[in-house]
């Protein structure tokens, strides 16, 4: 999935449709995309159903927010990375509206 950050006065449209152009090839109208994939640095880019995405081959915390995002679910969260010690701790998940908090985990991957 394309991703980055908004540039300062850019509207979260607009960066999608940015961020979705400079790493994937296709332009965003609407929201509805037109062209063809084409190759990234950032990875190998192919379409996959939703019950097969290679979250081993994703960043850690794809595995907790994806699949929220996949059901429409409004959530918040906050992802920490230290790559020296190879771990990334998940802080907690707070969708939109719910009172309680859910504290997803801490996960450590060795190397």
């Amino acid at each position: 999935m394309p991703g980055g950050k908004l540039k300062p006065n850019e509207t979260p449209r607009d960066c999608v449709i940015r961020e979705t152009f400079e790493e994937t090839g296709l332009r965003l109208s609407d929201l509805k995309y037109h062209g063809e994939l084409k190759e990234s640095t950032e990875g190998l880019l192919q379409w996959v159903d939703y019950d097969k995405l290679p979250y081993s081959n994703m960043w850690e915390d794809d595995q907790f927010w994806v699949p929220l995002l996949l059901k429409g679910e409004s959530f918040r969260g906050k992802f920490y990375f230290d790559e020296r010690e190879k771990n990334s701790s998940i802080i907690r998940s707070k969708p939109k509206g719910d009172k309680r908090y859910a504290e997803l985990c801490t996960k450590r991957r060795m190397v």
